[in-house]
């Protein structure tokens, strides 16, 4: 069971603050989108910036915001390299653009465009799924893309058979729900709005 690590914190309180005012600023538009899935999506992706395969300069990065990961080597690339960038590894080939400002360094910035152009367009999308359904498909769609996610839907399966590791959406929901504890408690950040039940067994294979 995911417990958030006393490094986790120390990173996460430095940016907090700025996190929860730019999702208040989201609460009517992505009302199920809450500060404790932003922090579970960093967590699973980078463990806020302390995870193995999180470097800077080629060593393991130290909570730092301007490390990469996803080292590999893709189709079409004549070598390895890293795709992923910055607490949220925003991918570099889907994102080039705005990779190319630097702003993905900056967590605050890397957090307004992933509600902007990833997690809104998905959640617009999957608009007529029923609730819980449509959380957990757009948050699966951060990770392996909407159009993925839309077809396994429209498939009647799992959305996380899209996903890394094929549980993507589902481990970042039941981490949201240890930040949502933190964050209401010994965080003292927020008084979040509530998450919605755990899904249920069928909800999951859906």
């Amino acid at each position: 069971m995911y417990e958030i690590s006393d490094r986790e914190k120390q990173t996460a309180r430095l940016w907090l603050p700025d996190f929860k005012r730019i999702m208040e600023s989201w609460a009517d538009k992505m009302p199920d989108i809450t500060l404790s899935i932003i922090c579970a999506i960093v967590s699973r992706e980078t463990l806020w910036g302390w995870a193995s395969a999180y470097k800077i300069n080629g060593h393991r990065g130290e909570g730092d915001p301007d490390g990469r990961g996803d080292y590999s080597q893709r189709r079409g690339e004549d070598s390895p390299r890293y795709h992923g960038y910055g607490y949220f590894q925003i991918d570099i080939g889907s994102h080039q653009g705005f990779i190319s400002t630097g702003k993905w360094s900056i967590p605050s910035l890397a957090l307004e465009y992933v509600l902007n152009a990833v997690l809104w367009p998905a959640w617009e999308r999957f608009k007529n799924e029923p609730a819980a359904r449509r959380l957990k498909a757009t948050i699966a769609a951060y990770n392996a893309g909407a159009g993925n996610v839309a077809k396994q839907l429209k498939k009647g399966t799992d959305v996380d058979l899209a996903t890394t590791g094929r549980n993507y959406a589902a481990d970042v929901l039941d981490r949201a729900r240890v930040w949502d504890k933190w964050l209401s408690g010994e965080g003292g950040v927020i008084d979040p709005p509530p998450l919605p039940p755990p899904l249920t067994d069928a909800e999951r294979r859906e």
